[in-house]
C-alpha cells in the first residue's frame, strides 16, 4: 500500500525499482506493528502465467491440441529454466469483464455503480462463501494442487517461488495480496454511515476468521488483515465504537485474538503453518526475496505508508535468516499443504462456484476498481498515490460525517 516512491503496482516495463515505506501517522491511528506493504514489481499481462498442458483447449482438434500444448509448454518451461523476466503475469487485466458493471461497461476508479453491487454481495452471502473463493483462488495462484510441470522438475509453486526462476510468481503473490487489501480498505471507507461501515467491518473480520481456521488460508487472512488494520479504516473511532457496541464479539475476536496472531505471524515468533494449513504464509519471504535492497533501506523514510513499521526492520539480518529457513520448511512441507488443499477440494471445503462472489474476488476486479479500467495499467508510482490520497481523504470525511466523494 506504498505510495508513489514504493514499487505497490505494475510497471509497463516489468522493471523492478525500490519499496519506500515509514510508519503511520500516530495521530491517524494506533501504532500497530504490522508489516510494510507488500511491493509489486512486474507489469500487468495480457496472458496467464502458467502454460496450457497439451489438448487444454477442448475446442482444437486433438491432433492440433497435442502439438500446439506441448510447444507451449516446453516454450514456458524453457522459458522458465532460463529465468526469462518476459513470462507473464496470472493476472489478465487488460481483457477482464467484471460482472458487477452493465456488461461492455467501462470500470471508473472506486466506481460507483460497482460499489453497490459490491455491497449487496458482501451482505447476501456468509463469511464462509468469501473465504472459500478467496482460498481456490489463491490455491490456484500458488499451483498447490498441481501435477503438471512449471518448470526445472518443480509441480509447486510453493517450491517454485523461492528460487530465481519464481520471479514472475513471488510478484503475483505480492500483487495479490496487495490488491486485496487495498480492496478490504476501499470498500470499508466507501460506506455510507458508521452503521454501514460496521456492517462491513464485521464481514470482514468473519471472513479473516474463517480463512485462517475453517480453510486454513494464511496468505488470504493476512490479505484481508492488512485491510482492517490499514490507517484509514483504524482512524474510523466512530465505526470502530459501532462495531464494539452492535457486534461485540467480532471486535473482541479481532482486537484479542487475530491481530495478535497475525502480529506473531509477521514477527517470525510463531510457526506460520498449522496442521491444516492448505496455503502457506509466503508474503514475507516473496516480499524480502523482491524488494531486499539497500536502496530499498535508505529510503525507508522517504514516503507514507498504510501500514506501520519500517522496512529497514524487515531488511534485518535476522529477519533474513529466517525466512531462508522458513523457506526450506516451505519446500519440505509442500506436499502436505498439496494435501490439505486436495481434502478442501474433495470435501466440499471449498464451496461450489458463485459467479458473483468469485469475481468480486479476483486480483482483475481489484485492479479494475481501485485504479478504474485506464488506471490500472498507469504508472505504478502515480496510481498508488492518487490512491493513498483517496482512501486517506474518504477516511476522514467519514469521520467528519460529509461522506460524499462524488
Amino acid at each position: 500500500f506504498c505510495e508513489g516512491g514504493g514499487n505497490t503496482g505494475m510497471s509497463r516495463s516489468g522493471s523492478p525499482s525500490s519499496s519506500a515505506c515509514s510508519k503511520r501517522d500516530s495521530h491517524d491511528a494506533p501504532d500497530y506493528d504490522t508489516p510494510p506493504p507488500p511491493v509489486l514489481t512486474t507489469a500487468v499481462n495480457k496472458t496467464r502465467w502458467t502454460h496450457r498442458s497439451s489438448g487444454s483447449d477442448s475446442g482444437m482438434n486433438s491432433a492440433e491440441s497435442m502439438t500446439s500444448g506441448e510447444s507451449e509448454s516446453h516454450s514456458a518451461k524453457d522459458s522458465i529454466a532460463r529465468g526469462d523476466s518476459s513470462i507473464l503475469s496470472a493476472f489478465d487485466v487488460e481483457h477482464f469483464q467484471s460482472l458487477h458493471v452493465p456488461s461492455g461497461g467501462k470500470m471508473k476508479l472506486l466506481d460507483a455503480e460497482a460499489y453497490v453491487s459490491i455491497k449487496k454481495t458482501l451482505f447476501d452471502r456468509p463469511a464462509k462463501v468469501f473465504a472459500s473463493r478467496i482460498t481456490a483462488i489463491d490455491i490456484d495462484l500458488l499451483k498447490i494442487v498441481n501435477d503438471s510441470d512449471l518448470g526445472l522438475g518443480i509441480t509447486s509453486g510453493i517450491e517454485l517461488i523461492t528460487i530465481p526462476e519464481g520471479k514472475q510468481m513471488r510478484n503475483d503473490v505480492i500483487e495479490r495480496v496487495n490488491c486485496l487489501s487495498c480492496f478490504v480498505a476501499a470498500t470499508i471507507v466507501q460506506g455510507d454511515d458508521d452503521k454501514e461501515r460496521s456492517e462491513l467491518i464485521h464481514t470482514w473480520i468473519q471472513i479473516a476468521d474463517e480463512l485462517r481456521t475453517a480453510q486454513g488460508n494464511l496468505l488470504g487472512f493476512a490479505a484481508v488483515m492488512l485491510g482492517i488494520d490499514s490507517s484509514p479504516v483504524q482512524r474510523l473511532s466512530s465505526t470502530w465504537y459501532k462495531v464494539r457496541q452492535t457486534h461485540t464479539d467480532s471486535a473482541h475476536k479481532f482486537e484479542a485474538r487475530l491481530r495478535a496472531i497475525f502480529k506473531s505471524m509477521n514477527d517470525s515468533r510463531a510457526p506460520p503453518s498449522t496442521p491444516n494449513t492448505s496455503v502457506p504464509y509466503v508474503l514475507p519471504l516473496c516480499y524480502l526475496l523482491e524488494t531486499c535492497s539497500e536502496q530499498d533501506v535508505s529510503d525507508s523514510d522517504s514516503s507514507s505508508s498504510f501500514y506501520s513499521g519500517s522496512c529497514a526492520r524487515e531488511k534485518s539480518l535476522a529477519l533474513l535468516v529466517a525466512q531462508v529457513e522458513e523457506g526450506m520448511r516451505l519446500c519440505q512441507s509442500a506436499s502436505l499443504f498439496n494435501a490439505c488443499a486436495s481434502r478442501l477440494l474433495i470435501n466440499g471445503g471449498l464451496i461450489g462456484d458463485d459467479p458473483m462472489a468469485n469475481d468480486v474476488l479476483r486480483t482483475e476486479f481489484h485492479l479494475q476498481y481501485l485504479f478504474g479500467v485506464d488506471g490500472a495499467t498507469a504508472e505504478r508510482g502515480e496510481r498508488f498515490t492518487k490512491l493513498r490520497k483517496l482512501l486517506d481523504m474518504l477516511s476522514r470525511q467519514c469521520e467528519r460525517g460529509d461522506h460524499d466523494y462524488t
